[in-house]
């Protein structure tokens, strides 16, 4: 009886956890990880590091606190993961493909809040816009998870630079006016290779072939 007792209990624990889904997606990575800031100057500090989206900053955690980069304008170069991050437009942006063109992704989120109970047991939802000033230095959406009522919804942009011409496209028709000589193979191609716009490495593999084609 008390083996039985004990798996119980156990199962129940394992099931409860196990429905719990974390509600992170506002953080580029599932945890804080270790890379290395590159200043300016040459300076290189070393720090655990994620991207917040919703905040649009660039987070270290100093022992139990998550802080902000507070010198982004003598910031060069952050490293995570063997990934990289560059400032344009005073924000940060990953850069994802580089060769005679760089390819960077901007990434935001936004957030729904679950409202109150109505009718029928439905939850009303607060669609309010507000700007990055409302969650920028804001504890709660510094936290990894978020509380349950607060939905996040991940997006981005992508932003090619040419020389010294820098566009920005959230449709794949967008990218195809910085290539407007190429329209019957940027056609073929994105219905061959059924490019899609969140996958990246689609639309990195679209524009290498753009580019030497």
């Amino acid at each position: 009886m008390r083996y039985l007792y004990c798996f119980t209990v156990c199962a129940l624990l394992f099931l409860k956890s196990y429905g719990q889904e974390k509600n992170n997606k506002h953080y580029i990575f599932s945890e804080f990880t270790k890379g290395s800031v590159l200043m300016k100057d040459g300076t290189i500090y070393d720090r655990f590091l994620n991207y917040n989206s919703l905040t649009e900053e660039m987070l270290f955690k100093n022992k139990s606190q998550i802080m902000a980069m507070s010198v982004q304008d003598m910031v060069d170069t952050v490293y995570v993961s063997k990934r990289k991050f560059f400032r344009l437009n005073n924000d940060f942006f990953e850069l994802i493909y580089k060769s005679r063109v760089e390819l960077y992704v901007e990434r935001k989120c936004k957030v729904v809040e679950q409202g109150a109970e109505g009718g029928y047991g439905q939850k009303s939802t607060n669609t309010a816009v507000h700007s990055v000033s409302n969650y920028r230095g804001n504890n709660i959406y510094h936290k990894l998870n978020l509380p349950n009522e607060l939905k996040t919804n991940p997006y981005k942009y992508y932003w090619l630079k040419k020389g010294e011409n820098v566009s920005r496209f959230n449709k794949l028709r967008q990218l195809l006016k910085l290539y407007p000589n190429k329209k019957a193979i940027f056609k073929k191609y994105i219905k061959e290779h059924s490019v899609k716009y969140r996958d990246e490495e689609s639309v990195v593999g679209l524009i290498k072939f753009l580019e030497i084609n």
